[in-house]
């Protein structure tokens, strides 16, 4: 049944592979996964770490794992048109068991890595029948720089574990093909389809797990470890692949119904080249640079980067589809692929490689369907398995012909020295390469480095500099408001910087007004959101825009836009919200509490919309109906410092000692949590206080309130 078996060539058969201990070579694999990546516990969350991982209140309580599978990625908030809930529940049970620390997180990825790293060699093992090459190629994989973004980034996971699952689904597959009794079959078939499901459930790329399967099962020699009578068969090896691919297809069918389900269509919402306006005749010149980066990047991964300008530079992506050198790489890679096919029986191991790389990019090359990323080095991750299996197995190929009788002893040293100094160099570059991901100013100033021209970059970068600043004043320590308004100064600058190269680039012009408003810029604030509107007049952006108006003293303007914004998108709660918002300022309590219960229409369990839709019936006399939606509050977000102070005054207007008692725990609780409340939560915790029995705590409530204002200090 192989099709790619190595003939004997003109320096006669390849020497026998010489017996090697399998637990061995796995261990040695191991092994180099640690040396590569073992400062990746240093890592913080970096770019979309942040939303996908840190900040993501899915991921909060295991109770919440049901909800992931009926969830987009990475939330209903930054939904991407993807669908990857094993992912997310592999998050969730990193935040049970190891809390917010980074550190625990990259260990599970180190960990995910190195078991497809087993993977690779396990499955090499029997395709190749040579143990020799499958420790090459799994060496090769464990340590290409390549993968440093999938590795050290948190969301690289998705690619880690999808990979895993597509190897032992073809390890799955191999088995059952040369099995040799039907229940042997059918157990390993399933296996494989089971595998091939939990591949889908990470990350769409594993959907090219079926014609792998077909590539490993015909690559694969009749004498190669673990061969039954069954692969000299070829008719019955046909039928078993057969049974095998059927169970893949009938688990992709369950999930493409069920993505279909919960984001809405098959393919991605937010293909870059769709949005670009690049016509599917004009993908080809687009990426055919790219594609031959990535060939360049596997052979010599140098100038790498964790963030492509063609990503983000709509006019980039539109000046290459007529760029006539794009269409020379697009036939460069035509010529090459031809050729290989041509040599396939000199050069077998080659050709698998190549169709492995080919078969395993096809999903994220934007040819067949576009998806969200142009050009990303953890795309590589599964199809970088086809290159080092080439590798591998032509640097054993120097081996034995280095050992040769009659080779020369440069040409021994130099061939026994190959596939070391291979190794070497991968280490000492993926250490390097792990370094830039320790912060995210490291990783972005990095980014611009390699490609100054990226607006994402200077995006990133300002946006490290705008949470520096926050830090600083949330710290509040003496001296520290020079730095902070150094950094939000920073993040100005770069936020324009972006701007200016993408002028179309929204995102920067809304960065720009929130540092502009952090350092008190309100007018230059207003001034960025009119330029964002200006490119997108959309009714979130309106919204935002009339914020700035009120915040400038337009309140007519800043009216206008939040009641224009609600009638344009009368589902979005966030428009609704901040109308309430306006409404509660203005002192009109019940049209505040109205606003707030439209936006609670929108999104039951949106926090903002449960407080202000309380708070406003408190401030309006209606406690007792103030406390449904403030108990949802703190039950959403038990730290909800102004949720807990509102239901306490909420629930002291009940009556009664219990009650009363409940809320002086609710107040003292929220002034624990943010002792800005003073003003708000003191006068009614001596009253809780006081009702619940308490005189001596209410005495001491009161007497606090009597010296601060004895120090002038407005309450607080």
């Amino acid at each position: 049944m192989s099709l790619l078996t190595d003939p004997a060539g003109a320096d006669g058969p390849p020497a026998a592979p010489r017996a090697a201990r399998p637990a061995l070579l796995g261990l040695c694999v191991v092994v180099a996964c640690l040396l590569a990546y073992r400062e990746c516990g240093e890592c913080d969350f970096i770019w979309d770490d942040v939303p996908a991982v840190r900040e993501n209140s899915l991921l909060a309580d295991l109770a919440t794992l049901p909800r992931l599978f009926r969830t987009p990625y990475p939330t209903p908030e930054h939904g991407t048109g993807l669908y990857r809930p094993l992912l997310m529940a592999s998050f969730a049970l990193d935040r049970a068991w190891l809390g917010h620390d980074s550190v625990g997180y990259h260990a599970m990825n180190l960990a995910w890595h190195a078991l497809a790293a087993l993977a690779v060699f396990a499955l090499l093992r029997r395709v190749s029948g040579d143990d020799r090459i499958a420790a090459a190629a799994a060496l090769l994989f464990a340590v290409h720089p390549v993968h440093v973004e999938a590795v050290a980034g948190l969301v690289g996971r998705a690619d880690l574990m999808a990979t895993a699952f597509t190897l032992l689904a073809l390890l799955a597959c191999e088995r059952a093909c040369a099995a040799t009794g039907r229940t042997g079959v059918a157990a390993w078939a399933v296996v494989a389809a089971a595998c091939y499901a939990l591949g889908l459930l990470c990350k769409e790329a594993a959907v090219v797990t079926p014609a792998l399967a077909v590539l490993v099962v015909c690559c694969r020699p009749p004498d190669a470890p673990g061969a039954s009578a069954a692969l000299l068969e070829p008719r019955r090896v046909a039928r078993r692949l057969a049974w095998v691919l059927g169970g893949q297809l009938l688990a992709l069918a369950a999930y493409l119904l069920a993505r279909r389900a919960v984001v809405g269509g098959l393919g991605v919402g937010d293909a870059v080249l769709v949005r670009s306006g690049i016509p599917p005749f004009a993908r080809l010149p687009v990426m055919g640079p790219v594609l031959l980066d990535y060939l360049r990047m596997l052979v010599l991964p140098l100038g790498l980067s964790g963030s492509y300008a063609v990503n983000s530079r709509p006019d980039l992506l539109r000046a290459a589809a007529v760029d006539p050198v794009g269409w020379a790489a697009a036939a460069a890679l035509a010529l090459g692929a031809a050729a290989v096919f041509a040599y396939r029986r000199s050069f077998p191991a080659l050709a698998a490689g190549a169709a492995w790389f080919g078969l395993a990019l096809a999903p994220v090359a934007n040819l067949l369907l576009p998806i969200g990323t142009i050009k990303a080095e953890r795309l590589l991750y599964l199809p970088s398995v086809g290159a080092c299996w080439a590798l591998g197995a032509g640097v054993m190929a120097c081996v034995r012909r280095g050992a040769r009788p009659g080779a020369s002893a440069w040409a021994r040293g130099g061939a026994a020295a190959l596939l070391p100094a291979l190794l070497f160099a991968g280490i000492v570059g993926a250490n390097l390469r792990v370094r830039v991901w320790w912060d995210a100013e490291s990783f972005w100033r990095d980014v611009l480095a390699v490609q100054p021209g990226d607006p994402a970059g200077h995006i990133g970068l300002g946006f490290a500099h705008y949470e520096a600043g926050l830090i600083r004043r949330a710290n509040g320590a003496e001296g520290e408001g020079a730095a902070e308004g150094a950094e939000l100064a920073a993040a100005v600058e770069e936020f324009r910087t972006a701007g200016r190269l993408s002028p179309g680039m929204v995102q920067a012009h809304v960065l720009e007004g929130e540092a502009r408003a952090a350092l008190g810029d309100r007018a230059g604030a207003l001034a960025a959101l009119e330029r964002a509107f200006e490119v997108a007049p959309t009714p979130d952006l309106r919204m935002q825009r009339g914020l700035a108006r009120l915040e400038n003293g337009d309140a007519a303007g800043g009216r206008a836009d939040l009641e224009l914004a609600c009638r344009e998108a009368p589902g979005s709660a966030r428009a609704w919200n901040a109308l309430a918002l306006l409404e509660r300022a203005a002192g009109r309590f019940a049209a505040a509490a109205d606003c707030a219960g439209r936006a609670l229409e929108c999104r039951p369990d949106f926090a903002p919309a449960l407080f202000n839709r309380g708070a406003a019936l408190v401030d309006g006399g209606r406690p007792v109906d103030a406390l449904p939606p403030l108990a949802r509050l703190v039950a959403l977000e038990p730290a909800h410092a102004g949720g807990l102070a509102y239901q306490g005054i909420a629930r002291l207007s009940a009556g009664g000692a219990a009650v009363s008692a409940a809320a002086a725990a609710d107040l003292a609780r929220a002034l624990d949590l943010d002792p800005g409340l003073f003003a708000t939560a003191a006068g009614p915790l001596a009253e809780a206080l006081e009702a619940a029995g308490d005189g001596a705590g209410a005495a001491r409530v009161r007497a606090e309130i009597g010296r601060r204002r004895g120090e002038g200090s407005g309450g607080r």
